[in-house]
């Protein structure tokens, strides 16, 4: 969708390096919401996803070469990762103690399975099974946010599900998470959301609700 107005009105057989190169000048110029420019990594993998139709294009015999591998690309920056001391997370999980309870079960789960937001987004009650004295989560969806189309379910993001075995201690707080939901629904004189993740009124968190609540969280203990 971000590439197409730069070269979707050209033919396939008539694309050439120049047209890419344009592409990516002008998406370079894009930026967040939030006016944080698009960085180099994110702008190359626009041409990527280019180039894999323009290869099948050639492994179909339509073009006889692929324009984008003749492409020079900047160097992208690793990202780097800041772990959390053990006294830095231990202040975190004092600090969501006092959560609401839809986002301290959020924020657990998140620590203990490292699931995307968009996976935990989309869990339903039918995902959790009892094994043992522990609990069997199966990650198969995920809700993310797509452009134009606000927020849409689909596979994960490698398109297969997983299994995630959880210790009796988690599915401690998962019975009591469910039993308030349960409440919840009983007083409002509603049926259960098939959804884990989902407000007073049954209705589903956005996911971006998550990462807010999360960047205030960080701040109100002082973490970067």
């Amino acid at each position: 969708g971000r590439a197409y107005p730069f070269i979707g009105a050209i033919p396939i057989n008539r694309l050439r390096p120049i047209a890419l190169e344009n592409m990516l000048v002008e998406l370079r110029k894009r930026t967040y919401r939030g006016g944080k420019p698009i960085g180099e990594a994110t702008v190359q993998k626009y041409l990527t996803v280019v180039s894999a139709v323009l290869s099948d294009a050639k492994r179909n015999e339509i073009i006889q070469k692929n324009p984008a591998w003749m492409i020079d690309l900047p160097e992208t920056e690793s990202a780097q990762q800041q772990i959390p001391t053990e006294e830095e997370a231990l202040r975190f999980l004092n600090y969501i103690c006092n959560e609401e309870i839809e986002y301290r079960t959020y924020y657990v789960l998140a620590i203990y399975t490292g699931c995307r937001r968009g996976e935990l987004c989309a869990l339903k009650w039918e995902d959790l099974k009892c094994s043992g004295d522990g609990l069997l989560l199966t990650v198969s969806r995920s809700r993310s946010i797509v452009p134009g189309k606000g927020v849409v379910e689909d596979s994960t993001k490698n398109g297969h599900s997983r299994e995630i075995i959880l210790s009796s201690d988690i599915r401690g707080i998962f019975v009591s998470y469910r039993r308030r939901k349960q409440l919840e629904a009983r007083q409002a004189h509603r049926e259960l959301s098939p959804y884990l993740f989902t407000d007073e009124h049954g209705q589903l968190i956005h996911p971006d609700t998550f990462t807010k609540r999360l960047w205030k969280i960080y701040k109100a203990i002082g973490l970067p």
